[in-house]
Order: structure tokens, then C-alpha cells, then sequence
């Protein structure tokens, strides 16, 4: 089994569900959270590798989180996914410290 953890955050729950399945089945630990706060909470008790995160959620969103795990070391590689995105908010991500960016929807990762 692969020793990556990854922690899916998503308030869309079929599709934390589809990234779950994809990484699971190549052999990837993964966790989910359905909010920003239900993430960093978990974060704080685990490090995980990769964090892979909705931008747009409740109160806490995808910046507000990749700006918490950015404070941290070791620190984790964000990838921002949003359907909401444009050349903009890709670099913003970027510049905000994010390792990836992807546009939904992502159907050729997820089942």
C-alpha cells in the first residue's frame, strides 16, 4: 500500500466520494471532510501529504485552508479544485502557495 496520505475537502460529497475511490484504488490512505473546518480540524491531529480541496465552501473555503496548512511544517502539497476558476484565481492559488491547480470537472481523474 502506498504511505501517501491525502485528505480530500469537498462540501460536494459525490465527488469526495469519486476522488476517494480513484485514489483508493491506486493504493493512496484517504480521508474526507466536507467543510474547511472539518479539515483543519483533522489536519491538526494528522499531517497528510497532499490535501486536495474545493475552493468554494461554507466559512472556511479552500484559501482560507491552504493558508492554515501553508503556517505549518512540514508543509503539505494543496491542490485547489474549483468550477468556478479562471486564469486569476490560478495564479492567486499559486502565488497563495498551492502545489496544483485543477478546473472541474475533473472526469478523467474520477470514475
Amino acid at each position: 500500500m502506498n504511505e501517501v496520505k491525502v485528505l480530500i475537502v469537498d462540501d460536494e460529497e459525490d465527488i469526495a466520494q469519486g476522488f476517494e475511490r480513484t485514489l483508493k484504488r491506486e493504493g493512496y490512505h484517504v480521508e474526507q471532510a466536507y467543510s474547511g473546518e472539518e479539515a483543519w480540524e483533522k489536519y491538526q491531529r494528522q499531517y497528510f501529504d497532499v490535501v486536495l480541496s474545493d475552493w468554494k465552501m461554507g466559512k472556511m473555503n479552500g484559501m482560507d485552508l491552504l493558508e492554515k496548512i501553508d503556517g505549518n511544517a512540514p508543509r503539505s502539497r494543496v491542490i485547489m479544485i474549483t468550477a468556478f476558476g479562471d486564469e486569476d484565481s490560478a495564479i492567486e492559488a499559486h502565488h497563495r502557495h498551492a502545489f496544483d491547480y485543477l478546473k472541474k470537472p475533473v472526469d478523467n481523474v474520477c470514475d
